[in-house]
């Protein structure tokens, strides 16, 4: 599969979490799990990144098929509240730098900062 259909995940959409259910029903294949450079924050029910700073964020990387990656925009807000952009991932074997991850558009509170960087593991 191309590099195109490779999604970065971070929040409620990773194993475990209650949006997973739409990469499984949409076959999706969890391909492995991987850090990127970036902030992460606490948005309420979900959380959102910057791609920027030293921090790490924790996620996983699947692979998916048009149609879901189509319903992934959807459930982000793409060019609403999210932005669908590229990324690199720590660690990933077939092209660090070529994997989709949804950054937030608006500008989080300092606040809400989870300095972890890992949305199941916040206080």
């Amino acid at each position: 599969m191309k590099n195109d259909n490779l999604v970065f995940v971070y929040g409620t959409l990773m194993s475990g979490c209650f949006n997973n259910v739409l990469l499984k029903q949409g076959n999706a294949t969890l391909v492995q799990t991987g850090n990127i450079a970036g902030e992460m924050y606490d948005l309420g029910w979900f959380p959102g990144v910057k791609l920027r700073g030293t921090n790490t964020v924790k996620g996983e990387v699947w692979e998916v098929d048009q149609s879901t990656l189509s319903l992934l925009d959807r459930l982000e807000g793409e060019g609403r509240l999210y932005r669908r952009t590229k990324a690199c991932v720590a660690d990933y074997y077939r092209g660090a730098c070529d994997v989709w991850v949804y950054e937030i558009i608006r500008e989080p509170s300092p606040d809400d900062l989870i300095s972890s960087g890992d949305w199941k593991e916040r206080d």
